[in-house]
């Protein structure tokens, strides 16, 4: 019986669920993307990057209380391990810059305090400590490559504002964060991997 005979066949996955989410959906029927359901153009235009982090991970927006905690508890955790700087200081600086991200935040986890702890409350603490690390990952990876000093982060700049920050070494305008503010929002999430599916 040749595979496209086969019942159970299914071409490119059609009809086959792959899996079932409530945080993103790509639309095909609408012609979006949305963010447990809010389209992404709306919370482009009207939400920072902090506050789709506290959609994604808690599955509302916040209110005006809850999200100055959310941006206090983003803010604590925004810090690297002496450790890890120190190690990627020793990464080969002609390395992808990819490669040499991957690395780092596999040398992150082995710091992470919750890295044997699987269960939700912990898995939220690891993707809320993720989320304000990788900033300084990138900036800290960035001057590596080309021998400048690594810049600490400043408490005053949104995640976006930080990551322009510590890549340029240069306060940036409020219309280059909010055009990175965007661009973080927009590849937040995306469902599934689109190169496996």
């Amino acid at each position: 019986m040749t595979a496209i005979n086969n019942p159970s066949y299914h071409p490119g996955l059609d009809g086959v669920i792959a899996g079932a989410t409530s945080i993103c959906q790509v639309d095909e029927e609408k012609g979006g993307l949305f963010y447990r359901g809010y389209a992404i153009e709306e919370l482009a235009r009207h939400s920072s990057f902090e506050e789709v982090l506290y959609l994604l991970f808690m599955g509302k927006l916040p209110g005006p209380q809850a999200f100055s905690e959310w941006k206090k508890r983003l803010l604590e955790e925004r810090t690297l391990p002496a450790e890890v700087q120190k190690t990627i200081g020793r990464f080969a600086k002609a390395a992808h810059p990819l490669d040499r991200l991957r690395t780092a935040i596999s040398i992150l986890s082995l710091y992470d305090p919750d890295v044997s702890d699987n269960s939700p409350e912990a898995n939220l603490r690891k993707g809320v400590r993720l989320a304000s690390q990788i900033p300084l990952l990138i900036g800290a990876l960035h001057q590596h490559a080309h021998d400048q000093p690594v810049l600490e982060p400043d408490p005053l700049l949104s995640i976006a504002g930080n990551l322009l920050y510590l890549i340029r070494g240069v306060r940036p305008s409020d219309v280059e964060t909010q055009g990175m503010d965007i661009s973080l929002i927009l590849y937040a999430e995306h469902e599934f991997n689109a190169s496996t599916f």
